[in-house]
């Protein structure tokens, strides 16, 4: 996706890379003049490109799915009819391969959708295989099932630390804390190192060796967990979230109470777009 965009003339300046293939070769220097992965302005200059193409496009809906439904290089739409879904992936793709952003993956929960698309390149990638799923922002998603689930890989190091068993912990990625009942139990784990004043490489006690070894193997059971992504409710539909809480002794949950107008979600046509430039 970044390397779709070009640079300004007056930025090429500040975007110099020294080359050689081999060490026994003169060093040239270059200019880059598309953005590069990796500098704090990429995503910010990849998104705004991208705001920019919506602005283009004549179609309201087109133009606000765009700007809306996107995560860097990856979309996540829906509509409520298959006609409508079709309809929405063969607008915004050939809208966006206009200005050089090809969508080339496609994976939905409706193989009727699929089935239609074109492949433009070689590198289209439509289809939808049994059982497959795809990870999205760290959460995966089975399109055959519409169902998200968790994959966990966690397994005891040589030796179990303080930095150890942070880094393990950091590796369950939960965006919308549907794991904060199990993830807890980790936090207050690091909590009781940090109360005991534990070196960061100091191997831990037998204890709590023991205990974390136990908050490992459970945590394999996540992977049977599945959660249906539609939740009944329609573009048009209202919807309200009342949260409670309470304040244990140990750890804290805040109450909430918020109200959303979903939009651009289905019942049954959730469509994962993916583009790579």
């Amino acid at each position: 996706m970044f390397r779709q965009i070009k640079i300004a003339e007056k930025d090429r300046e500040y975007h110099r890379i020294l080359w050689r293939e081999s060490p026994l070769n003169k060093i040239e220097e270059y200019k880059l003049t598309t953005v590069t992965y990796g500098t704090a302005s990429a995503p910010h200059l990849a998104v705004r490109t991208l705001f920019e193409i919506a602005n283009k496009c004549s179609n309201k809906q087109l133009q606000t799915l765009i700007k809306e439904d996107f995560h860097m290089d990856d979309l996540m739409t829906g509509a409520d009819s298959v006609k409508q879904c079709q309809a929405i992936q063969e607008g915004i793709s050939n809208h966006l391969q206009i200005f050089g952003f090809h969508l080339r993956k496609w994976l939905s929960n409706c193989s009727s959708i699929t089935r239609n698309i074109k492949a433009k390149e070689d590198n289209e990638i439509i289809q939808i295989k049994k059982n497959e799923a795809v990870k999205t922002l760290g959460l995966y998603w089975d399109p055959k099932q519409d169902e998200f689930q968790f994959r966990i890989n966690l397994t005891n190091a040589k030796k179990t630390t303080k930095r150890s068993v942070l880094s393990q912990l950091a590796q369950i990625f939960d965006p919308l804390g549907w794991l904060s009942p199990i993830t807890i139990i980790a936090k207050l784990f690091i909590q009781k190192l940090w109360m005991q004043q534990s070196d960061w490489d100091e191997q831990l006690s037998e204890s709590l060796q023991s205990e974390w070894s136990i908050f490992l193997e459970n945590i394999k059971d996540l992977e049977n967990v599945r959660i249906p992504r539609w939740i009944e409710t329609h573009l048009q539909s209202e919807v309200e979230i009342h949260g409670f809480g309470d304040a244990p002794g140990k750890a804290c949950t805040p109450c909430y109470n918020t109200w959303w107008k979903p939009v651009n979600r289905s019942n049954y046509q959730e469509t994962i777009l993916d583009n790579r430039g």
